[in-house]
């Protein structure tokens, strides 16, 4: 029983993993098409490299 309660706790993990990776990629073809979507992360990408200097 704790054998098969591990593996649907690594299928739940799997599957949140998953869903943040579909996230994360639907979020940034939207930052491709949109120019004004692609601006605060280009600011954020900038004052982060900055902070590295």
């Amino acid at each position: 029983m704790i054998s098969q309660l591990k593996l649907n706790d690594s299928q739940i993990f799997e599957k949140r993993l998953l869903e943040k990776e579909k996230l994360r990629l639907a979020q940034y073809q939207a930052a491709l098409s949109a120019p004004s979507n692609s601006q605060p992360n280009r600011n954020r990408v900038r004052r982060a490299s900055f902070g590295f200097r």
